[in-house]
C-alpha cells in the first residue's frame, strides 16, 4: 500500500476536531508547569536535568501553532521528555507556562548549533499526545526519520548509603529511545536499535549508496542518517 507522507506524519494538515489556536493566550495553561513562576536558573537540573528534559536550561526556538502562527519572540523553552510538555518562559513577565498540546503544530529548540524539532505522526501515535523527534528526511518526500525518546523515573532507594550521606535525592531517569521510518512506499517500520543491517532491510535496493556513506565514518551519527535520507529522497 502506498501512503502520503504528509497524511501519514500529520505536519501539513490540522487537526479540525482540535481548538485552533487564534492567539497567544489561547495556547497556553498558565500557573501549571513544574517550574514555578521565577524559578531558579538550575530548576530543570534539580529535576532530573538532561536525563529528562531537552535542556538542562532554557533554550531560544519557536513554535508553529495550529493555525500556523510561529511564536518566538521574547520566549524561551524546553522539553520534557517525561511527561511529553513544552514549557515556555517568558522573561518580561517573570512566568513559566506550559504549553497546551491541543495547540500545537510543532516546535523547535535551538541548542548550541543543533535545531531540534519535534513534531505529531499520527501513523505511529493516534492519539497526537506524542511529540517525535524529526531527524533526517523530506515530510513532503518519500521518507522520513522520527526519533521517540521516552522517560521513565528510576524510585529512589532509601538504603541508597551515598544518597543518604550526601543528602543528594536528585531524581535520575532511565531512556528508552526508539527510531521510526516513515516512507511513503513501505509504511512504518520502528527499530530499538538502528544501524546499517536495519537500513539496509528496508533498502536493500540502495546497499551500495549506504555502505558507501557508512565506509566514511565507524559511527553512526545525525549527519550520516541526514546523507542516507537525503539520497532516499531523490527523485
Amino acid at each position: 500500500m502506498k501512503f502520503f507522507l504528509p497524511f501519514l506524519l500529520n505536519l501539513l494538515v490540522p487537526v479540525a476536531a482540535l481548538p485552533q489556536a487564534q492567539a497567544f493566550r489561547n495556547f497556553i495553561i498558565a500557573a501549571n508547569s513544574p517550574t514555578n513562576p521565577r524559578s531558579p536558573k538550575e530548576a530543570f537540573i534539580a529535576l532530573g536535568g538532561e536525563e529528562r528534559f531537552a535542556s538542562a536550561s532554557w533554550e531560544s526556538g519557536f513554535v508553529i501553532t495550529l493555525d500556523l502562527k510561529k511564536i518566538q519572540e521574547g520566549y524561551l523553552f524546553n522539553f520534557d521528555f517525561a511527561n511529553h510538555d513544552l514549557y515556555l518562559r517568558s522573561p518580561k513577565e517573570q512566568q513559566d507556562i506550559v504549553v497546551d498540546k491541543k495547540g500545537l503544530h510543532s516546535f523547535s529548540l535551538l541548542i548550541e548549533k543543533d535545531t531540534l524539532t519535534f513534531l505529531r505522526s499520527r501513523a505511529i501515535d493516534p492519539s497526537g499526545k506524542t511529540f517525535f523527534q524529526f531527524i533526517a528526511g523530506d515530510p513532503r518526500g518519500k521518507s522520513v526519520l522520527l526519533l521517540q525518546k521516552e522517560v521513565r523515573e528510576i524510585p529512589i532507594n532509601k538504603n541508597d548509603y551515598l544518597r543518604n550521606f550526601n543528602g543528594d535525592y536528585t531524581p535520575h531517569f532511565r531512556n528508552t529511545m526508539t527510531w521510526h521510518v516513515l516512507d511513503a512506499r513501505l509504511g512504518l517500520h520502528s527499530f530499538k536499535h538502528l544501524g546499517k543491517k536495519e537500513l539496509l532491510s528496508l533498502y536493500p535496493e540502495q546497499m551500495a549508496d549506504i555502505q558507501g556513506i557508512f565506509s566514511r565514518s565507524k559511527y553512526l551519527d545525525k549527519n550520516m542518517l541526514r546523507q542516507i535520507f537525503d539520497h532516499l529522497n531523490k527523485p
